[in-house]
């Protein structure tokens, strides 16, 4: 009768075993998917804050008169990781980690050294930018963006 206890004994403790290393398994993966969420927020809010700072930019070189300007520099990376940008008439696209996210900005007409229209322009990371507003061919308010060494 000793014998027969001692063997529920063990398959009682192999199996309380199995169902602990399993709820271990559970809880670390559950930890591990709330960490990369964590992670992934923090990138976004950095893509986010960026993508903002440039169009509050943009938005103050249109806001004022004909004639100013200012420089951007676009940072290498953001969080380590590549990006590009896209300036249309009405927003900024921001293409980062395999998401987009997008800025409205006031409407504006783009052109570039030649006095053409643009319908968008493409930023590239690490590059020097001059914004600047002047009049056009059609004597209009237009935004130049070029790349500058």
């Amino acid at each position: 009768m000793g014998n027969d206890n001692q063997g529920v004994a063990t398959i009682e403790l192999v199996f309380t075993i199995f169902i602990m290393i399993f709820l271990m398994i559970a809880i670390l993966n559950l930890f591990e998917t709330r960490f990369d969420s964590i992670n992934n927020m923090g990138e976004d809010l950095s893509g986010r804050t960026f993508l903002e700072n440039l169009s509050t930019l943009i938005n103050g070189v249109n806001s004022n008169g004909n004639g100013y300007s200012t420089t951007l520099t676009l940072p290498e990376n953001l969080n380590n990781n590549s990006y590009s940008i896209l300036l249309k008439k009405t927003e900024i696209m921001l293409e980062f980690k395999g998401k987009r996210g997008k800025s409205v900005i006031y409407p504006i007409t783009l052109i570039n050294r030649d006095n053409e229209k643009l319908d968008e322009i493409k930023l590239f990371s690490g590059n020097k930018y001059l914004i600047k507003k002047s009049l056009n061919n059609d004597n209009l308010s237009s935004i130049h963006i070029y790349q500058i060494s």
